[in-house]
């Protein structure tokens, strides 16, 4: 047995074998999206009570997508695994960190900009709809949209954008959460009404800051996963409790 220090394998500052591939499919796949959510989208009849299956095939076609980009990315030019190429992992300390967090950052974007002002009504009241609609929100908006928005948004187009930025960790940091915020941002905004652009510009641009320094922080999606549902269920919450 050597007494020599064993060597520590240096730390890449990429997650990605090949970062740029993995930035080309997220662009790929997000101008699809972004596309899909312009012409496709809005094209859809309201079908069931509520529009809830129209809302669903919507919230499908989009996940599908950014689900697929990860995927794919992962296994041509990652190292095939979701926990390692997207940080998909969660510690019990994560889930302290998304509670604490989120509650603060969604309380505090209550305060800048209601989520009753997302939604243009003549009223100003948002009235709850339909039970089988307002159970797809739930579900769709807040619990899977939270973790497939992570995987492709920080997993994936975050991660990427990191593994091409020279210079250090801070550096690293600070340039993908810049790049992966606005896009985040713009992806809630073609489905917004016009006259809610500026406040859903601003609470989504503040939770993608939280989520986007959560990921860097940690190192993995455990946290922002968790404070994205945390956030996204306080919005509907807010939105419909009233």
């Amino acid at each position: 047995m050597s007494d020599a220090p064993a060597r520590r394998r240096p730390r890449t500052k990429s997650h990605y074998r090949e970062p740029y591939n993995a930035l080309t499919t997220a662009a790929v796949a997000y101008f699809v999206v972004l596309l899909l959510l312009l012409l496709v989208t809005p094209r859809i009849p309201a079908i069931g009570e509520g529009g809830w299956i129209s809302q669903l095939l919507s919230f499908l076609i989009v996940w599908v997508l950014l689900v697929g980009a990860v995927v794919f990315a992962a296994r041509r030019f990652g190292r095939g695994s979701l926990e390692r190429d997207a940080g998909l992992r969660i510690h019990w300390i994560d889930v302290g960190i998304g509670l604490l967090t989120g509650l603060i950052v969604r309380f505090a974007a209550e305060g800048v900009a209601p989520a009753a002002s997302t939604q243009i009504t003549l009223d100003g009241v948002v009235p709850v709809p339909p039970l089988p609609a307002l159970l797809v929100l739930i579900v769709g908006a807040g619990l899977i949209a939270p973790v497939v928005e992570e995987l492709f948004f920080r997993g994936l187009l975050q991660r990427s954008v990191s593994g091409l930025v020279p210079g250090g960790r801070a550096a690293r940091i600070i340039v993908s959460v810049l790049v992966s915020t606005p896009l985040f941002v713009l992806l809630h905004l073609v489905t917004a009404q016009p006259g809610a652009w500026m406040s859903v510009a601003i609470i989504v641009g503040m939770g993608g800051l939280l989520f986007g320094v959560l990921t860097a922080v940690t190192r993995r999606l455990g946290a922002s996963i968790a404070a994205h549902v945390v956030f996204n269920g306080l919005g509907l919450l807010f939105l419909y409790a009233r």
